[in-house]
């Protein structure tokens, strides 16, 4: 009976994994195309999408039944946890900005394989620092995912020198 249940994680956590990767491509693709509308501002966008985002989760917050679990449990009098949500919600912010500028002076699939890559890093960290306990698949994702990374990192930047080269050559400064 638990053996089910573990092949359904597995898928279930497999095309959550796959949504996921698809969702923040396409956010990515999203904000690249937006930013001319808003001549180029990260900030600018940033406060638009803030707003978006709270005027879209609030409501949720209510329907999950989340609001009478947080007052219920008595923390939203502490000045601690305000302290920690003011404090997670401006790093939050500060990341955010990162990530439009990331994406506006790079490329939406840069930013990506920089996700997956850092994802994988932190994974790395994790068990070399915490002792975290991976399987031998898990290894292999992770191994692959920082593979792909340097072979995609060493393209782009080869297809960089080539571009200098043709342009030191074209302006007759180059090697011929």
């Amino acid at each position: 009976r638990n053996a089910g249940r573990e092949v359904w994680s597995v898928q279930e956590g497999f095309i959550f994994g796959v949504l996921s990767s698809v969702t923040v491509a396409l956010y990515s693709v999203s904000v690249k195309k937006v930013l001319p509308v808003v001549a180029g501002d990260t900030w600018r966008l940033m406060h638009y999408t803030t707003m978006l985002g709270l005027l879209m989760l609030a409501p949720a917050i209510f329907f999950t039944g989340e609001w009478s679990g947080a007052v219920a449990s008595g923390k939203l009098s502490s000045p601690w946890f305000w302290l920690a949500m003011s404090m997670t919600a401006v790093v939050g912010f500060l990341i955010n900005i990162a990530y439009f500028a990331l994406i506006k002076f790079g490329s939406p699939l840069s930013t990506h394989v920089t996700g997956c890559t850092k994802s994988a890093l932190q994974t790395v960290l994790s068990i070399l620092i915490f002792g975290n306990r991976v399987s031998f698949m898990n290894c292999v994702g992770i191994g692959l995912t920082l593979v792909g990374s340097a072979l995609f990192s060493l393209e782009r930047y080869l297809e960089r020198q080539r571009a200098e080269h043709a342009v030191a050559r074209s302006d007759g400064n180059g090697p011929r």
